[in-house]
C-alpha cells in the first residue's frame, strides 16, 4: 500500500480491523461453543431436576467486548511494525 501511496495510518487502521474483526468472530464462536457447553453440562447434571439455564447477557456483551480489544491489542505491534517498513523493502519480501 506504501508503495502506491497509502498513509501510515490507513496502513495502521487496515490491521487494526483485520484483528479486531478476527477477535469478533473468535469471541462469537467461543460464546457459541460456551453457551453450547454450559447448556449440555446443565441439562446432563440436573436434566431430572428443574433447574434452568441463566444467560446473563452482559456477560456476553463483555466477552465480545475483550475478545475484540484481545484482538487489536494483539495486532497493534504488527500493525506497528508494517507501518515502519519501507515500499522497497516490502516489495522485494514478496
Amino acid at each position: 500500500m506504501k508503495a502506491i501511496g497509502g498513509l501510515d495510518r490507513d496502513i495502521l487502521w487496515m490491521f487494526l480491523l483485520e484483528a479486531a474483526i478476527i477477535g469478533l468472530v473468535g469471541s462469537l464462536v467461543g460464546i457459541g461453543i460456551g453457551l453450547a457447553g454450559g447448556l449440555a453440562l446443565v441439562e446432563g447434571l440436573f436434566g431430572a431436576e428443574d433447574v434452568s439455564f441463566v444467560v446473563p447477557w452482559q456477560w456476553i456483551g463483555i466477552s465480545l467486548g475483550v475478545g475484540v480489544a484481545t484482538g487489536m491489542v494483539a495486532g497493534f505491534l504488527p500493525a506497528r511494525r508494517a507501518t515502519k517498513i519501507e515500499p522497497v523493502e516490502a516489495l522485494s519480501y514478496e
